[in-house]
């Protein structure tokens, strides 16, 4: 074999080895490997807790004051029930009767 021969082999193996690199750059995202190791590490638990502890200590978003709530639909066989607000109830509200509509068959073994 000729140097020539050499020397292609060479500079085939430099691009190869170029395109298969950035081939593995893409695909590192694409497959998302840092957010893997993350959950495999358990570095995204942890800042999912600090995050939970900062909202929690009024350092994130604006927490929801209690009792300042909006009436909620709840669909119902009959149409739909409106659950007061927190605050107007006494006691509980009862949203439907349970009524059994269908009896349980119970099918044969095999």
């Amino acid at each position: 074999m000729s140097y020539e021969i050499y020397r292609g082999f060479f500079w085939g193996g430099a691009v190869g080895t170029v395109l298969f690199g950035i081939m593995a750059i893409v695909l590192f995202f694409v497959f998302r490997i840092p957010e893997t190791v993350g959950i495999l590490s358990g570095r995204t638990a942890g800042k999912a807790i600090e995050l939970i502890r900062r909202r929690q200590a009024g350092e994130g978003n604006e927490r929801m004051p209690a009792g300042d709530y909006t009436p909620l639909e709840v669909p119902a066989s009959d149409g739909t029930a409106i659950l007061p607000a927190c605050g107007e109830a006494d006691g509980t509200v009862l949203l439907q009767d349970i009524q059994e509509s269908e009896e349980t068959t119970m099918l044969p073994n095999g």
